[in-house]
């Protein structure tokens, strides 16, 4: 079950359909599809303010079918408007729309590769070796470059063996071409994140600057959203020694 994003239609799926209902007509159907295959998710498209070709004028909603590795795109102001995808034999296990409510990305089992599906044309691309499933993927406030996180591996020639460490990949959403690539210090990513604005290091609430004192007898901290303070705490039992303004 799934609201809209505009508030006036309720999603609900069981088995094989998709039943829509209107808020404005006391919750009456208003559309009903039937899907190849048991439902195993459904996601609205994005709501968003634009022109008449966006897929938030048509009130997209897609229906993934994990066990058919199959996602199903239906319209419901226009119900003649269908769009199939297929991942085929690679599995599906996760699907995702991108902000423009043009793309649908859909990652493969064993996280071999996803792929942005577009909605308008018969293109398509790929992503390799994604970590995660939709939480490893973040669209910048602005919807202009995606996040993902990835798996990276480096031979350790000592060994002879294989390392396997996280990275994250950047694209242009423009391209879908990588734009940024860089590895991170961790093993166990479990999901990542864009600062509010886009901007800045860290987002506008929470700690966004640290510094330690020569003796490591003092630590001092920034808060993004009192940004013209300074806390200087005692290390040993990490009390408030003083508050300046800058």
């Amino acid at each position: 079950m799934s609201w809209s994003g505009c508030g006036r239609y309720l999603a609900v799926a069981k088995d094989t359909r998709l039943c829509v209902r209107d808020v404005t007509m006391n919750l009456s159907i208003v559309q009903l599809f039937t899907c190849v295959d048991l439902i195993s998710a459904i996601q609205w498209a994005p709501h968003i303010e634009t022109d008449s070709n966006s897929g938030d004028s048509m009130r997209l909603i897609f229906c993934a079918m994990y066990k058919r590795a199959i996602v199903q795109v239906f319209s419901i102001l226009d119900p003649s408007w269908t769009c199939k995808i297929a991942e085929g034999i690679c599995g599906l296990i996760s699907a995702k729309w991108t902000p423009d409510t043009r793309h649908i990305i859909t990652v493969s089992d064993f996280r071999i590769h996803a792929t942005v599906w577009s909605l308008v044309d018969t293109s398509k691309y790929v992503i390799r070796h994604p970590k995660l499933g939709a939480e490893g993927f973040a669209f910048s406030p602005d919807g202009t470059y995606l996040a993902v996180a990835e798996r990276s591996e480096c031979k350790v020639r000592r060994v002879s063996s294989l390392c396997i460490f996280d990275a994250i990949g950047i694209y242009n959403v423009e391209t879908w071409e990588l734009a940024r690539h860089f590895d991170t210090a961790s093993y166990d990513m479990v999901e990542l994140a864009w600062s509010m604005d886009g901007r800045k290091d860290v987002p506008k609430v929470g700690v966004g600057v640290l510094a330690w004192s020569h003796d490591a007898a003092y630590l001092a901290s920034k808060n993004d959203a009192m940004p013209f303070h300074i806390w200087i705490w005692t290390t040993d039992t990490m009390a408030l020694h003083a508050l300046l303004g800058t």
